[in-house]
């Protein structure tokens, strides 16, 4: 672009204005129009490094002035970018139009045509390319059906979900006391034939004990500030009348004790540490060590119609025993 827009200012200098006011109309079927418009055009896609060629698409005007032997063409054009590359060896004349999404442009050109021997010298040539934007693209999210899909956790929806999830959990687990929601962190649904749930939420304990409180009520019991905190991780399925079924629960208190397992046995359960302390006693006494053994770790302790525990013994002193 550099090297035409050069060869215009000089062009410009050489010929002056004049030079266009003294020409004759020509006939844009004139076999030197038609020259001096292929060469502007082979000249054109020469100069380009990059891209498409583009092809003639049509003269709008020309005019024309006689010397001896040759003529000066002026003419205005309209151009086309082709499906052929740039530099691929290909005339122009042989590339089809790129449509649609192709860009076009004019041109103007004076080209000095040697009747005799057909050779063009291009004193000037000017394209002015409009680019053919493509229009943006607008993404559109759809909700993927048969898909878990987050929903907002302040739906009122997920209340009596949620409230239905607790009360079984405490129904089922082995703790002491009550817990209560603190915080719904996630929730997602999946259409079947009714609705699945996922629910992520904090859980908190109350002051409400199983004991004196065997049901709980989220109108009587209130956290407790200093209690246990805890994560459930829990499915549930609504059915189409709304009926809230298979409400399956994963929820842990911060020790690690499960408070939606039912055979589930607090480590600092009374009567477990009185069974560990009977346990270790008659150990220590019934076999021939020279160590003594204490219980250094409860890893876990499940109760059904008798206790099935899970303990680490390390030695406490050297001696026989007595």
């Amino acid at each position: 672009m550099q090297l035409l827009l050069i060869s215009l200012l000089c062009s410009f200098c050489l010929l002056g204005s004049g030079n266009q006011a003294s020409t004759d109309e020509a006939d844009c079927d004139d076999p030197n129009v038609f020259l001096a418009a292929d060469a502007a055009l082979r000249s054109y896609n020469d100069a380009k490094e990059v891209g498409n060629q583009f092809v003639l698409y049509r003269i709008t005007e020309a005019r024309k002035k006689e010397e001896t032997g040759r003529v000066h063409i002026f003419f205005k054009s309209e151009i086309k970018e082709s499906v052929c590359q740039v530099k691929n060896g290909i005339n122009w004349q042989q590339c089809a139009f790129k449509e649609n999404e192709g860009d076009n442009g004019e041109c103007s050109a004076h080209v000095l045509v040697n009747v005799e021997s057909k050779v063009c010298e291009i004193y000037t040539q000017n394209c002015s390319i409009r680019k053919v934007l493509e229009p943006p693209v607008t993404a559109v999210e759809h909700t993927c059906l048969g898909c878990f899909n987050l929903i907002d956790t302040n739906s009122e929806t997920l209340l009596p979900i949620v409230r239905s999830a607790i009360k079984k959990m405490n129904r089922v687990g082995n703790h002491k006391f009550h817990f209560d929601i603190e915080n719904l962190t996630k929730a997602e649904r999946q259409v079947v034939s009714g609705w699945n749930y996922n629910l992520q939420y904090k859980i908190q304990q109350t002051n409400c004990s199983k004991s004196l409180f065997p049901e709980w009520t989220p109108e009587e019991c209130s956290l407790d500030q200093n209690g246990q905190h805890g994560d459930c991780f829990t499915s549930v399925f609504v059915t189409p009348n709304e009926e809230i079924r298979d409400i399956r629960l994963d929820c842990h208190s911060s020790t690690g004790f499960c408070l939606s397992c039912p055979d589930e046995v607090e480590k600092e359960d009374p009567e477990l540490l009185n069974l560990i302390k009977q346990f270790t006693e008659e150990y220590n006494s019934n076999n021939n060590h020279t160590h003594l053994y204490e219980v250094n770790e409860v890893q876990k302790a499940t109760r059904k119609l008798r206790f099935s525990i899970h303990i680490c013994l390390t030695s406490t002193y050297t001696g026989l025993l007595r």
